[in-house]
């Protein structure tokens, strides 16, 4: 638990769980739909872009609850025991708005699995977290895809998809959906519940595997990672955190409107020297040379240096 908070309220660990641009943008909005905003009112939503001055640019506005529950953004409700006073419950990571120590790489931190009561030493000490390694909601979506897979059950994927939502806080809208497309085909509703294991299973040990069994590595050669890096404005820039963060929680709207008369973001790519590139022959692991030592009798994986053995036969 302790690397999950920032250097300043932790003891011996440090915020090594840092979420990318890339998942925070990936949740649904309040009602289950796509992210993004319909900024010209003609029913059309635009993605958001962390770079903006206008609504795209607030991504953190009425999205999925579940959101707000892994997700720490700069402003963001987050009140650690120890905070300083005037923090005011809130957690600021804009550049030189943390401990320079080791401030987040990525802009966010997740305070899933945080229990923000605990002191910075009981946090490392005495985490009272358990860990669970399968919840019930993965039981249920394990059964969607098996139901989307066979086909012609796309009433018991919706069901499931849907009590997962209602349960997560997301509106069910005048056609009780959830956000959820209607009347989806099977691939869609394969590509559904993927997306619902994304979400709900963040940051679980799941997404890894997700993505290995159902060979997605092989549609994501080039990917990269993004983060963002947000700046005080030059005429706030001299002022100490301290009185930065007085002055500005005093404005009512500073989350919504007035959020860009004090911060500026840009994206960065945290991938820079290398992108996504997973060879297919990965998705079957080889053998280390020291199992041949001790069983000369193995046969190493095809796709491997001189593999001959097909696990799928």
């Amino acid at each position: 638990m302790a690397g999950l908070r920032p250097l300043e309220f932790s003891v011996g660990a440090t915020g090594n769980h840092h979420p990318t641009l890339d998942m925070a943008l990936a949740f649904p909005m309040a009602d289950g739909t796509t992210p993004g905003v319909d900024v010209n009112g003609d029913g059309v939503k635009e993605a958001f872009d962390p770079t903006a001055t206008d609504a795209t640019g607030m991504f953190w506005l009425n999205r999925d609850p579940r959101f707000y529950d892994i997700i720490v953004y700069n402003g963001a409700e987050y009140p650690l025991n120890g905070m300083p006073e005037w923090f005011q419950g809130c957690m600021y990571t804009y550049k030189g708005g943390e401990d320079t120590h080791s401030p987040t790489g990525t802009g966010f931190y997740s305070c899933k699995f945080s229990i923000p009561e605990k002191t910075a030493t009981e946090a490392k000490d005495h985490g009272d977290m358990d860990w669970i390694e399968m919840r019930y909601a993965e039981v249920l979506l394990n059964l969607a895809e098996c139901a989307a897979e066979v086909g012609n059950k796309s009433d018991e994927v919706y069901t499931i998809l849907k009590d997962i939502r209602k349960r997560a806080g997301i509106t069910a809208n005048a056609d009780g959906l959830y956000g959820l497309k209607a009347n989806m085909s099977q691939q869609e509703l394969i590509d559904a519940v993927l997306y619902e294991r994304r979400i709900e299973l963040a940051y679980e040990g799941k997404r890894f595997w997700d993505l290995l069994r159902r060979k997605i590595f092989s549609d994501m050669q080039g990917y990269s990672r993004y983060r963002i890096e947000i700046q005080v404005k030059n005429e706030y820039a001299a002022m100490a955190r301290r009185d930065f963060i007085t002055m500005i929680k005093s404005d009512p709207e500073l989350m919504t409107k007035n959020y860009f008369k004090y911060f500026t973001t840009q994206t960065w790519r945290i991938d820079e020297t290398y992108q996504w590139d997973v060879k297919d022959n990965y998705y079957f692991q080889g053998l280390a040379r020291k199992h041949f030592e001790q069983n000369p009798k193995l046969q190493q994986t095809i796709g491997w240096e001189s593999g001959d053995f097909d696990p799928l036969k």
